[in-house]
């Protein structure tokens, strides 16, 4: 072997090897998210959004464990389509969530740019088929991360992706650790 780049790998990071993938088998919830779902359903928090869906099963387990808790817990499952693997299943994935997140940051790491719009297209088309929300996240309004107006070019965006059948959008580097989080909230709200 021969290292190309080399870099440390901090605690919680993970490696993206375009084409392949790194995970094997079935997964069981860590821990972790144990105890947040846990908490989550005593303080009455309505939906879990699950990250790196690979399969409807990943999905199924999440919405078993959610009613296996005392008194029962049944929010809205949210599948992040943030693996290449999820594409093979989307149509499961639809059927066993109330709502997907097509993830164009992690999923555009993963994959080869050229196929990432068809991908966004072949989503909102099966999502829409099997009457699934569809929310589209990654840089649909980066430039609010740093200015107080979008680009003509997101603006336009936008209604192509409503137009395409989603029912809304997932802002995160616009709110998370853009300039004017709540400025960058106004000026999308105002488009819509």
């Amino acid at each position: 072997a021969r290292v190309v780049r080399g870099a440390t790998i901090r605690p919680g990071c993970g490696i993206h090897i375009e084409g392949k993938s790194l995970l094997a088998g079935d997964v069981e919830l860590p821990e972790t998210q144990r105890e947040q779902i846990e908490v989550a359903r005593r303080r009455g928090v309505g939906a879990l959004a699950l990250s790196y869906v690979r399969s409807a099963s990943d999905v199924t387990k999440l919405r078993e464990h959610c009613r296996e808790q005392p008194g029962g817990y049944d929010p809205r499952i949210v599948a992040k389509v943030e693996r290449p693997e999820a594409m093979d299943d989307l149509e499961a994935i639809c059927d066993a969530s109330d709502e997907i997140w097509f993830c164009r940051g992690d999923l555009g790491s993963l994959v080869p740019l050229r196929e990432l719009g068809g991908m966004q297209a072949r989503a909102l088309d099966v999502a829409q088929a099997k009457n699934t929300d569809i929310l589209i996240a990654g840089q649909v309004f980066h430039h609010l991360a740093d200015h107080p107006r979008p680009t003509r070019s997101e603006v336009v965006h936008l209604h192509s992706i409503r137009e395409g059948g989603a029912a809304g959008i997932v802002l995160s580097d616009e709110t998370a650790i853009g300039r004017d989080p709540a400025g960058a909230l106004r000026a999308v709200v105002e488009l819509l």
